[in-house]
């Protein structure tokens, strides 16, 4: 689903930025110069899987359509929640401001932070690849967790900056890297880095409908673009609010936006192709400001939420 995004973001980027610079031969090698010191480890880390047990707790089975949310009283790690993913196993994985990642299996809560092997403490995005595997952009760096060992990649390995705000995969398996510095690419074997020199315009988020349509969440609302003409919504067409921050397409290819600004929070807001239906904490939203959404095969959607922790909604069959 993601090869339209891929090609989207390398056409853009290519416009924008100009040629990437030239693959890099080894992880450990980089023909572009960082923008910002290298860090200490210039290699590839790998580390001892989690030992400590893990966070447990049994919580009830929610009704067939519900709100249910949990924070650190059940297990989360913290209640400012930055990412989420739903794994291939049904699991949810969420990324902390500043506590790790926390994974919820649907009773047991596990927590893992710098000490287990994450790159950084401030997960920003998490990933889950074809083969299972699942990533992490931080605050230092890029971490692929394979269910038994932590491996880490800095700018030293070719990392466009250590600070990393997205993650994608492609269907090829390689994976995509959003900075502050540029975008980069890693195959398993090369690095290939896209520079700021241009001009990246800064996205929120972007995801991809069952007909391979984008939705790009921008600070000024969400564009649809079919293959052929962008279309802009914004707070006037129904959304909850201009600032759109998370987005995730629903297995029934309803479109959800998470909401948030400095001022205020927003909700989420759900689009099925016609109608905007809104929720906050009125309806059962842990906190109304969103900073993240993820979709479960089930149709089960997760809000990770600034304070609040982490909601679950069951819609309506």
């Amino acid at each position: 689903m993601l090869r339209t995004a891929v090609l989207l973001l390398g056409a853009f980027l290519l416009a924008a930025c100009g040629a990437p610079s030239a693959p890099v031969a080894t992880a450990t090698h980089v023909a572009q110069a960082p923008t910002m010191p290298a860090p200490p480890t210039a290699t590839p880390t790998t580390t001892p899987t989690l030992t400590r047990p893990a966070t447990s707790t049994t919580t009830p089975t929610p009704p067939a359509s519900a709100w249910t949310t949990y924070t650190t009283s059940e297990g989360l790690a913290e209640d400012s929640v930055y990412a989420a993913a739903v794994a291939l196993d049904g699991t949810v994985w969420f990324g902390m401001e500043h506590a790790g990642a926390s994974r919820f299996d649907g009773k047991a809560w596990t927590t893992y932070t710098t000490a287990e092997g994450l790159a950084g403490g401030s997960v920003h995005t998490i990933a889950v690849a074809p083969d299972g595997a699942v990533w992490f952009g931080t605050s230092g760096g890029v971490s692929r967790f394979d269910g038994h060992a932590w491996t880490t990649y800095m700018e030293a390995d070719g990392l466009a900056s250590n600070w990393v705000n997205a993650v994608a995969v492609a269907p090829d398996g390689a994976v995509w890297f959003g900075t502050y510095s540029g975008v980069s690419r890693f195959d398993g074997k090369t690095w290939t880095t896209y520079t700021k020199a241009g001009g990246l315009a800064y996205l929120e988020d972007m995801d991809i409908t069952p007909d391979d349509a984008v939705w790009v969440g921008v600070e000024g609302g969400a564009y649809h673009f079919d293959g052929k003409v962008w279309t802009t919504y914004t707070a006037a067409a129904g959304s909850a609010t201009n600032g759109v921050v998370a987005i995730a397409v629903a297995p029934d290819g309803a479109v959800w936006f998470g909401a948030w600004s400095f001022e205020d929070g927003a909700g989420a807001s759900r689009f099925d192709g016609e109608v905007w239906t809104s929720y906050t904490i009125a309806d059962g939203l842990a906190s109304d400001f969103v900073r993240v959404v993820a979709v479960a095969p089930d149709g089960a959607v997760w809000f990770g939420t600034d304070g609040g922790g982490v909601s679950r909604y069951l819609p309506p069959r």
